[in-house]
């Protein structure tokens, strides 16, 4: 496989850590994730996981982070559950345009409604191998000092094999856990 018409090199198929902003959220990394890189002008050409299918791994891990969601995860997480916002709004007892707000970084998710939301999605996304642990942590979130403070660690997401865009090639990872 060649690099691209103005570059004579040839892609070089190997593993990596990458960073996976087109799932919409800046601190999603995946790890072993296949990589092209073109030996001349050395290019990175990700083969990317399949979007629907990775969506409850990131959503799995964003559900037990510690800290507050920020507005890129609470419309990650929204979107995740197949909800919008008037339907969110609803679930959580708060208008349309509170949600627009958190979602829009115009104000900040309180703790109570960032805790509903979390138990929402994990009921309508996760399966249920899944939803044991998300609901310890989150009970743990609950019993401890939840400062309520936005944060957005790094999250490193591992996939199951296979997880790719329309089967191009493979993709070799393992269980899920953060980084």
């Amino acid at each position: 496989m060649f690099c691209h018409d103005g570059c004579p090199g040839e892609m070089k198929k190997t593993e990596g850590m990458h960073h996976f902003v087109e799932c919409g959220l800046e601190n999603v990394f995946i790890e072993n994730c296949t990589l092209f890189v073109c030996e001349a002008c050395k290019k990175i050409v990700p083969l990317l996981p399949d979007a629907e299918r990775a969506m409850p791994y990131i959503t799995e891990q964003l559900i037990q982070k510690t800290g507050r969601l920020n507005s890129d995860e609470v419309l990650f997480l929204r979107k995740a559950a197949g909800l919008k916002a008037e339907e969110l709004a609803k679930m959580l007892g708060v208008d349309r345009v509170t949600v627009s707000r958190w979602e829009n970084a115009k104000s900040r998710i309180e703790g109570l409604f960032d805790l509903r939301l979390r138990k929402i999605v994990l009921e309508r996304v996760l399966g249920p191998e899944q939803r044991g642990a998300a609901r310890e942590r989150n009970e743990r979130l609950l019993e401890s000092s939840y400062n309520g403070h936005i944060t957005s660690e790094r999250m490193t997401v591992r996939l199951p094999p296979a997880f790719v865009i329309a089967g191009i090639a493979e993709i070799e990872v393992g269980a899920s856990g953060l980084g």
